[in-house]
């Protein structure tokens, strides 16, 4: 999604990351297609705001862990 809300400073987010291959006939980057893909993994990660007050602030990466499909 390209836009997400939250009013918490700890919350999860959960992601899913898919590699895949150009068509070496076609040419074509088409993620869809079965043959194309190398991977197609979930994740979820646990992230602390609390202590960000500026721009220039990041937040905390407490967690993150690839989860089995």
């Amino acid at each position: 999604s390209n836009m997400i809300t939250t009013r918490s400073d700890v919350f999860t987010v959960h992601f899913r990351v898919r590699t895949f291959v150009q068509n070496p006939e076609t040419g074509v980057w088409d993620a869809t297609d079965p043959d194309s893909i190398l991977d197609d993994s979930r994740y979820v990660m646990l992230v602390d705001r609390s202590g960000v007050d500026t721009p220039e602030d990041s937040p905390r990466i407490l967690y993150l862990q690839k989860v089995s499909n």
